[in-house]
């Protein structure tokens, strides 16, 4: 699969939404606002924790992206023993 398949697949929205709530502080001081607000309050809190969420979700997609990428290159393929080396594009012809 392709990362943006990988990440649509296994890292889904909701995941990604608990890893801006784990790792930028700004979200999680909403979330910890949201929780012990009153009512009344939460109907202010809860548009600003959307617009963040929204504001920041692209560039954490981006970067579960590249960590998805990560793992299909053939120095991590060589670490985990899934292949035993790396041919040169130019002898691919005749290893193939």
């Amino acid at each position: 699969l392709e990362p943006a398949g990988i990440v649509e697949i296994k890292y889904r929205h909701h995941q990604l939404l608990e890893t801006m709530a784990r790792l930028d502080p700004v979200v999680a001081a909403l979330n910890m606002r949201l929780a012990s607000a009153a009512d009344h309050e939460r109907a202010s809190i809860a548009p600003q924790l959307k617009a963040r969420q929204e504001q920041l979700l692209p560039m954490y997609t981006k970067v579960a992206e590249q960590f998805a990428d990560l793992h299909d290159v053939p120095a991590r393929m060589i670490a985990k023993n899934c292949i035993h080396g790396v041919v040169d594009w130019k002898w691919s012809r005749q290893f193939f």
